[in-house]
């Protein structure tokens, strides 16, 4: 692999799905059954998680709903069964647990160790799931601490903790990868080709094949699912509303934040963001594909579509 040269995997890719799936297999699984229960967890805990950090804004059953409009967006099932992606299916199921532990601890007045400690782990956790991903998370949270959490200082130790926790793999990473072709391959991939037309997010057919150019050659589906993006969309406008009409509180702060980074991650995987990708080539062009960052917003619109059934007070939530 690498050209003749060898492919130091461990050192190079994101470990933590390998450790997971390599754990199971040490049980005595077999190497499919390991993926499998391991593409399982991941699922069971992306629902737990989200269904937790949005339990702290929005009540019993609108968290509920929203953590199985989280799991059940079609781009989970894009990613198990087209794309075989196990290290962004674990990313996806350890982001909503992070971004709980961080308001959970932003939200103490007092230092709580075992929420510290746990908060630490997951995010080194985390950090090491995906290389793009975790790279983009990084960006993402450091804003958010900042500007919008309470203990900003103890939540910058945790994050700096994870890192060294993490640094095992980050730190060759930094230091060894330009002895390689890794990035030289990652980018031979051509971004512009892979944009999408807006309406692929709501409506696009289902397949086994991979990306193409245009709007109409993709051998496989962008759709994010439907009843999420309206939901989405109502719920932004509640939110929208709420803001405008005085309702403006002390948590209003991270969902607008939450929002706005949804909308553009969104905007990142059209055509329209072509000249922003211009602007910042030599950076995102790693990223080879502008649909990866559907990824990044469905969490987002899992929590608007939350807000949305938290406003409009649906009778018989219980059913």
């Amino acid at each position: 692999m690498n050209f003749g040269i060898g492919y130091p995997v461990f050192n190079f890719y994101a470990p933590t799905a390998y450790w997971i799936a390599s754990f199971l297999h040490l049980l005595n699984f077999s190497i499919i059954n390991a993926l499998k229960i391991s593409f399982l967890g991941a699922l069971i805990l992306a629902f737990y998680g989200s269904f937790k950090f949005f339990n702290l804004f929005f009540d019993f059953w609108p968290a509920l709903a929203g953590g199985f409009l989280y799991i059940l967006s079609l781009y989970f099932p894009l990613d198990i069964f087209v794309r075989g992606n196990l290290a962004e299916i674990w990313f996806l199921a350890l982001l909503p647990l992070s971004i709980f532990f961080i308001i959970k601890m932003s939200r103490k007045k007092t230092i709580d160790k075992k929420i510290f400690l746990t908060n630490t782990v997951i995010l080194s956790i985390l950090l090491t799931s995906h290389n793009i991903f975790s790279s983009a998370f990084f960006i993402w949270i450091i804003p958010f601490i900042i500007f919008f959490s309470k203990n900003r200082l103890i939540n910058l130790i945790s994050l700096l903790t994870a890192l060294g926790l993490g640094a095992y793999f980050w730190l060759p990473v930094i230091l060894e990868t330009k002895y390689t072709f890794a990035k030289e391959v990652a980018t031979l991939t051509f971004y512009q080709n892979h944009f999408l037309c807006p309406n692929q997010l709501w409506q696009s057919s289902w397949g086994f094949g991979g990306s193409a150019a245009g709007c109409l050659n993709d051998g496989m589906s962008f759709k994010i699912g439907k009843i999420q993006l309206i939901l989405f969309i109502l719920g932004m406008l509640f939110f929208v509303y709420h803001l405008l009409i005085g309702k403006k509180n002390k948590s209003s702060s991270f969902p607008l934040y939450f929002l706005v980074s949804t909308c553009f991650f969104l905007f990142l995987t059209v055509y329209q963001s072509a000249f922003f990708w211009k602007l910042f080539e030599d950076y995102l062009n790693i990223i080879q594909f502008p649909w990866r960052f559907i990824g990044l917003s469905i969490l987002g619109i899992a929590f608007f579509s939350s807000y949305c059934l938290q406003a409009i007070k649906i009778p018989y939530k219980s059913f």
